[in-house]
């Protein structure tokens, strides 16, 4: 499984990556939507972990474009100050669930064994 973090905040993107490699995820991250897209435009992803709120950058076009270039991408908004119309907006653009900062290590691996087991056709 290979995973995309984008987040503005280096402790968050440290945490999140670090606990998907741990996991044996190859995971890599970004620090905005715009250069989330250009990566995403180099290699396909099977998870992505996106920020809502960034500077620079919109969580939720990001979504959007990530979901248009690479349909079928599995996409977890993850959320801090977001308000819950921007929440709504990135579900409804394509986010499967919301993660609200902060949150553990636990909530991250939770997330990836659900993403693993309905990608295996098993059920949530």
């Amino acid at each position: 499984m290979k995973a995309l973090v984008v987040d503005d905040e280096p402790v968050m993107r440290r945490v999140v990556e670090r606990t998907l490699t741990d996991m044996g995820v190859e995971a890599v991250s970004e620090t905005s939507g715009l250069n989330a897209l250009y990566r995403v435009h180099e290699q396909p992803f099977d998870l992505v972990f996106m920020d809502l709120m960034m500077p620079g950058g919109n969580g939720v076009y990001a979504i959007e474009e990530v979901l248009k270039r690479r349909p079928g991408t599995r996409i977890v908004a993850i959320t801090g100050l977001a308000t819950d119309e921007i929440v709504a907006k990135a579900l409804e653009r394509g986010a499967e669930s919301r993660l609200r900062k902060p949150f553990s290590t636990h909530v991250i691996r939770e997330t990836v064994e659900r993403v693993r087991r309905e990608s295996d056709g098993g059920t949530a």
